[in-house]
């Protein structure tokens, strides 16, 4: 509707000033103005239908979100990363991939994965979190419990290796 209103005003103006001046040739220029201005709005009203018909990344703030609840729950995780996210329509999707201490229970690990995946259901309506958790492997110096149990096992093991040499 403004871009019609625009585009009448403009083509008012236009006659006026060749009315006024007489120089004719100010109405072609005019008229490639006013149509250039409407290839344009032509030109954002495709770009946004078509972004609502074919999945886009998640912008950079709604990612921003993510990442900081995934922030907050760092202490209860190894790490955690989004591998995708996306929108199709008026939905979002978001995949993460979560790193778990192995020692942790699996029900403590799904639990976590949960709870991680309602807050950002929360903080963002009309999303969909898939979430895959995987154990961190042993030498995982990100993950405190393994790097303490490490060498602890690596403690026993010396012991072991002496009572064995004996």
């Amino acid at each position: 509707l403004s871009t019609d209103v625009l585009s009448s005003v403009g083509v008012l103006i236009g006659l006026f000033i060749v009315n006024l001046t007489g120089w004719h040739v100010l109405d072609p220029i005019v008229a490639m103005v006013m149509a250039l201005l409407i290839c344009k709005v032509a030109w954002d009203l495709v770009a946004r239908s078509v972004a609502d018909l074919l999945d886009v990344k998640l912008s950079d703030e709604q990612e921003r979100v993510i990442r900081d609840l995934l922030e907050k729950h760092k202490g209860k995780l190894v790490s955690n990363e989004i591998v995708r996210s996306r929108r199709s329509g008026n939905v979002k999707f978001v995949d993460l991939n979560l790193v778990a201490c192995r020692h942790d229970s699996l029900v403590e690990a799904h639990q976590i994965a949960d709870h991680l995946e309602e807050r950002i259901a929360e903080e963002m309506p009309r999303t969909i979190v898939h979430s895959h958790i995987e154990p961190c492997d042993l030498s995982d110096v990100k993950c405190p419990r393994c790097k303490d149990r490490s060498q602890e096992e690596n403690q026993v093991l010396e012991i072991l290796k002496k009572h064995k040499d004996r």
